[in-house]
């Protein structure tokens, strides 16, 4: 009699252990698949007030090039769900900073006096 309930019950365990895994498994995807919405943070530029010259930022998701003097913030929001883009940050012509931000990334850029690019992106 013991040995028939033993046996029934090893159906439901290996079930039960099965939900389990699943869900973990499940969780982990959802983090994965996790992006910036709409209206986020895509890519910020500050540049010193006290840089030599403006600078020009071009990007692939976007229209033509946004040009940035020394003492001013630059702002590109995502425009739907999970935008990505690469962005090239340009001085007297030349790429000095190249970056794709993907859409579970945000950056934040900051070009100091002596043209040293700080970053730092954000994960989601």
């Amino acid at each position: 009699m013991k040995r028939r309930i033993l046996l029934s019950t090893a159906p439901l365990l290996i079930g039960i252990s099965g939900c389990i895994e699943g869900s973990e498994e499940n969780a982990q995807t959802d983090r994965d698949n996790e992006v910036w919405p709409a209206g986020a943070n895509l890519v910020s530029i500050y540049v010193n007030e006290d840089f030599s010259s403006k600078l020009i930022l071009e990007a692939d998701c976007r229209d033509g090039k946004f040009s940035i003097e020394p003492g001013e913030s630059l702002s590109i929001d995502r425009e739907i769900d999970g935008e990505s883009c690469r962005f090239q940050l340009l001085h007297d012509d030349e790429v000095i900073y190249d970056v794709h931000v993907s859409g579970a990334t945000s950056y934040s850029l900051s070009v100091e006096e002596d043209g040293e690019i700080i970053s730092d992106p954000a994960e989601i």
